[in-house]
């Protein structure tokens, strides 16, 4: 994942300790990506978002950031995580229990 030296499932897995903005955007940023993939519809706002984040990790190491780093990442995270949660963008696809369990649904 960028320069951490870690992979995205090692990242994905790394609790934000200590409010560690780095990975609460990482977070955010990941799961955004894999939900823009897979087809969902991502606004300008989400995917301007998606560029910033992509710039703001290039080079950077998981060092809690400080100051006006740390504001970017929240702010981009709070972005990201309305698009994640349905907020913002396509919103949530529904799938009840029972569609995942006999694989029916198209969400």
């Amino acid at each position: 994942f960028f320069a951490s030296g870690q992979t995205w499932y090692k990242v994905f897995w790394t609790p934000p300790k200590g409010g560690n903005a780095y990975y609460i955007l990482a977070h955010q940023y990941m799961a955004a990506r894999l939900n823009a993939e897979a087809g969902a519809g991502a606004p300008s706002q989400v995917q301007a978002a998606i560029a910033e984040a992509t710039a703001w990790f290039i080079g950077r190491s998981t060092t809690a950031p400080k100051g006006p780093a740390r504001e970017t990442a929240i702010r981009l995270a709070g972005i990201l995580g309305a698009y994640n949660e349905g907020t913002t963008g396509p919103g949530h696809c529904s799938v009840s229990p029972a569609t995942v369990i006999d694989g029916g649904g198209d969400s």
